[in-house]
């Protein structure tokens, strides 16, 4: 919710009536669910995601939310745990 707005209205032309898809990726499947169906009776998750849609709608955008498997998401998850060590190392 901050990315789009922080940067959504840098990415959408106001006078254009066209919607922008923004895609993104996690590796918990129960995030997946709530931004698919854009409900959860957990509160504050139930807040946050009523803000999200508001702010998503007032821009035109729309956002998907794609799942991937925990093994291939080991760098969010360093940067998640506060372990930078690995960041701006290239692979040899």
């Amino acid at each position: 919710m901050t990315a789009v707005m922080l940067f959504g209205d840098k990415l959408v032309d106001v006078a254009c009536k066209n919607r922008l898809m923004l895609t993104a990726s996690t590796d918990n499947l129960g995030n997946t669910y709530v931004l698919q169906h854009f409900m959860s009776c957990k509160y504050p998750l139930s807040i946050v995601v009523m803000e999200l849609s508001v702010q998503l709608q007032k821009r035109g955008l729309e956002l998907e939310l794609g799942w991937i498997p925990r093994s291939q998401n080991e760098e969010a998850d360093a940067l998640t745990n506060k372990e930078f060590g690995g960041i701006g190392e290239e692979d040899s």
